[in-house]
């Protein structure tokens, strides 16, 4: 095993946020670390591990394929600061390689991966509470204030291309769906940071109005958008697709509010073409 000290000293509150911001990026919720029993462990992925990790990463009773590297240790200088270092451990890779042991390079390799984990740990920790939920769950990057969520999809598509962006949920939470697992951000971060600068740009929240509850949700402009598409006369199975719904029907019922006003468009339009085929029709 090996150990190493990193340029970081930690008080008593940092220490809280290590582990609140390890349990948000859980291994079981798709992310890196395990910090539910007041450690914090670090595991890798078949999309993120250290370089000369050559054995396959597989679920085992796991909800992601997941093994297990090192943890982020400490030790108390005085009864406040703690220095902290990151522990190699990586049991599969040296079970594997029982005939040739792992080379100092490797060694090398493993200590620099637990160590940019473990760093990009402490960053997010430091900026608890306010921005965890709306950092990259892949690396350091976090959403700076007044961005909007597309400037988080355009970093994770452009430094994590394997992590293959499938979609995003939007709900009572707002879910990344990606290759590597499904990422939940807290609502409550992404409202104060993202979308309420985001309504206040559009003229739909005041400025005092800021840090309260926003006259908008989220899942109101996913509404609106479906609601203008149908009144612009577009087809409710292409609005069904757009929405992710599984059944056109479930589409056409939540909308229905919207038929009555299609249904006139759509008597108007076929008295329009009557008129102008009928003095055709006499004509010839």
């Amino acid at each position: 095993m090996r150990r190493e000290m990193l340029d970081v000293r930690a008080d008593r509150n940092l220490f809280r946020q290590l582990l609140a911001t390890g349990q948000a990026w859980d291994l079981e919720r798709g992310g890196l670390y395990d910090a539910r029993s007041g450690a914090i462990n670090i595991w890798c992925s078949p999309h993120d591990k250290p370089a000369c990790w050559d054995r396959p990463i597989s679920k085992g009773g796991l909800r992601h394929p997941r093994e297990y590297v090192g943890g982020l240790s400490w030790e108390w200088q005085d009864d406040e600061q703690a220095d902290l270092y990151v522990e190699a451990a990586p049991y599969a890779l040296i079970d594997q390689r029982r005939r040739e042991p792992l080379t100092e390079r490797d060694w090398q390799e493993i200590l620099s991966w637990l160590r940019e984990k473990a760093l990009g740990l402490v960053r997010l920790a430091r900026l608890e509470p306010q921005v965890v939920g709306v950092g990259c769950p892949f690396c350091s990057f976090v959403l700076p204030v007044e961005d909007l969520l597309n400037e988080l999809l355009t970093h994770i598509g452009a430094a994590h291309p394997d992590a293959n962006m499938r979609g995003i949920v939007l709900g009572e939470a707002i879910v990344l769906q990606t290759d590597r697992g499904e990422f939940t951000l807290q609502s409550s971060n992404f409202t104060l940071r993202s979308f309420n600068p985001a309504l206040k740009r559009a003229g739909i929240l005041q400025e005092r109005t800021q840090a309260c509850k926003p006259k908008a949700r989220f899942h109101d402009l996913r509404h609106t958008c479906a609601t203008l598409l149908l009144l612009e006369d577009v087809n409710a199975k292409v609005v069904s697709e757009r929405l992710g719904h599984a059944r056109i029907e479930i589409t056409i019922n939540i909308y229905s509010h919207v038929l009555p006003t299609l249904q006139e468009r759509a008597a108007e339009k076929l008295e329009g073409v009557m008129d102008r085929m009928i003095p055709k029709a006499a004509a010839s």
